[in-house]
């Protein structure tokens, strides 16, 4: 939800630009990849006991059937590579699929190409994970109590950190390098939300529960 408040504007190429906030723009895109790539090397790396996906399964006592069981298979990286590469193609290949197939909606609907880029196929691309996150979150046979929870809020903030440490800056740096400048808004209102969110999805983290008002105040923002 905090990825859609800080956002990316575009600038005309007739129209004036303002060097000192394109500067900006471009040190906080900097920043934001720098930021990226540490969260990676953190997650990934250094620190990845912290990041259990099931907790509650690693505690068993010595002599317990999950001691004989064969522990999961790992992937060799060339294996991860190629499974990477062959994800990206198809991915690009149903975007380019699903932008032809909306190409006659465009005239009746009275809608841009931008918004059916920008909007449309970004709602498209997140729906099928988001209902997938939903059903996993209130299935009852997850174990542990807050499992489904704290599966559903490491999705989302998973898929905030995509946006806002990578493709937000990467776009940023890409229209600076062709010529198509893009500029970060940081808007009062829209940063004000911002913080408001992250102090809830703070709050979210560190207690590992919830209530009902929190959920709305969430979707408020």
């Amino acid at each position: 939800m905090a990825a859609g408040k800080r956002t990316a504007q575009a600038v005309g190429r007739g129209a004036p630009v303002d060097g000192k906030m394109l500067a900006l723009s471009c040190t906080t895109a900097f920043a934001l990849l720098a930021l990226f790539l540490f969260y990676l090397s953190f997650r990934f790396l250094t620190h990845g006991q912290l990041f259990l996906r099931n907790p509650s399964t690693t505690r068993h006592s010595p002599g317990s059937p999950a001691d004989g069981m064969p522990e999961a298979a790992t992937l060799e990286p060339l294996a991860l590579g190629l499974g990477f590469a062959g994800s990206i193609a198809c991915t690009a290949a149903s975007a380019h699929f699903l932008l032809g197939s909306l190409k006659g909606s465009v005239g009746p609907l009275h809608a841009t190409n931008s918004f059916i880029g920008l909007v449309v196929l970004p709602l498209a691309a997140g729906l099928a994970k988001s209902v997938a996150i939903v059903r996993h979150a209130r299935s009852p046979a997850n174990p542990g109590a807050g499992s489904g929870l704290d599966f559903a809020i490491r999705s989302v903030m998973t898929n905030v950190l995509d946006t806002v440490l990578f493709i937000m800056p990467l776009l940023v740096l890409l229209g600076w390098a062709v010529g198509r400048p893009m500029l970060l808004d940081f808007g009062l209102f829209e940063m004000t939300v911002l913080l408001l969110a992250i102090m809830i999805m703070t709050s979210l983290v560190q207690h590992g529960k919830t209530t009902y008002f929190e959920g709305f105040m969430l979707m408020v923002t």
